[in-house]
């Protein structure tokens, strides 16, 4: 268990050093800025697999919050840089899905069946009506 506190302490004396020299701090906000802003890229397969991972998005949500006991800034741009990350992976999952579906031919096609079925249906119903009036004048 000494252990472990020992290097609790280590890691957090480490942080806290990497975390107030304001030319590191500068250059994690400049990087986060500029990927949330310009860079977009696609990502590859094991950064889906690492964000698809509750573990990791969790750790990366407490390793924010830690930062933001000392840096307010960083923590805000990295959580930014976060949730771009995730929303440009719900994306390409989407776009993968539906490229795989129409790939697949799995897509449902509206051949406009249900419109003539509503078409026969409304035809039905006037040709009824025109019967109870043509009964009704008789």
């Amino acid at each position: 268990m000494a252990d472990f506190v020992s290097y609790s302490n280590r890691f957090d004396q480490t942080v806290v050093n990497v975390m107030q020299n304001k030319y590191v701090s500068g250059f994690i906000t400049l990087f986060c800025i500029l990927y949330i802003s310009l860079a977009r890229p696609a990502l590859p397969d094991y950064i889906h697999s690492l964000f698809d991972n509750k573990l990791f998005r969790f750790l990366v949500l407490v390793m924010t919050a830690y930062i933001a006991t000392m840096n307010l800034r960083v923590a805000l741009i990295v959580t930014i840089a976060f949730i771009v990350t995730l929303n440009l992976l719900n994306e390409q999952k989407i776009a993968e899905g539906f490229i795989s579906g129409i790939s697949r031919n799995t897509i449902e096609r509206f051949d406009n069946e249900d419109d003539k079925e509503i078409k026969s249906l409304e035809t039905d119903t006037t040709d009824d009506s025109n019967q109870t009036e043509n009964q009704g004048s008789s």
